[in-house]
């Protein structure tokens, strides 16, 4: 371990680089110099994030966009309330989904039709954990076939050609004057 004391004004500032859970303990500064010696006694308590809980599994799915999710608890450490968080397949990022204090949830409002996956962080004063491994992934729903965007249907993406002539066109960039607005 690697300490370093500092006196700064009237103050002594003990500093602890990198602290880990063995260093806690019963700690005593002695002060020797011409002057006389003095020492002070004190405790250190390190704390640290807990550790992270099992991966989510999924229960009672529901076409409507309900389901549950259940963890194992950390192993060590004392949890105050977990963090699920989600990941939607057509938004390609993980979201902060809600907290709770027991490792079961009750999930809703997600939207039929999109897969999800999920993940769950323990929290506690010290810090927040890493996240679980994930869940595996879930189908809510069934896949809705969106004409405006031409996403996949429940067969694949669409090859009708037709369909594509009722979509709005794109701007084209070659029609539009770009000398409007522009200082002479």
């Amino acid at each position: 371990m690697e300490a370093d004391a500092t006196i700064r004004e009237e103050n002594m500032i003990f500093k602890i680089d990198c602290a880990k859970p063995e260093n806690a303990g019963e700690y005593t500064i002695i002060a020797d110099n011409e002057i006389g010696k003095d020492e002070v006694s004190f405790t250190i308590d390190i704390e640290v994030p807990p550790e992270s809980p099992g991966a989510p599994e999924i229960m009672d799915v529901t076409q409507t966009g309900q389901l549950t999710l259940v963890w194992d608890a950390p192993a060590s450490g004392s949890v105050d309330h977990y963090i699920v968080e989600y990941y939607r397949d057509q938004w390609q990022l993980w979201l902060r989904m809600k907290t709770c204090k027991d490792s079961e949830t009750t999930v809703t409002d997600l939207i039929p039709g999109s897969k999800y996956k999920f993940r769950i962080m323990s929290a506690s004063l010290a810090g927040i954990s890493d996240p679980s491994q994930e869940s595996e992934e879930v189908m809510i729903g069934v896949v809705a076939e969106d004409e405006l965007f031409d996403l996949p249907g429940p067969r694949g993406r669409t090859s009708n050609r037709n369909r594509r002539l009722h979509k709005m066109p794109s701007l084209d960039r070659t029609s539009v004057d770009r000398s409007i607005g522009l200082r002479q």
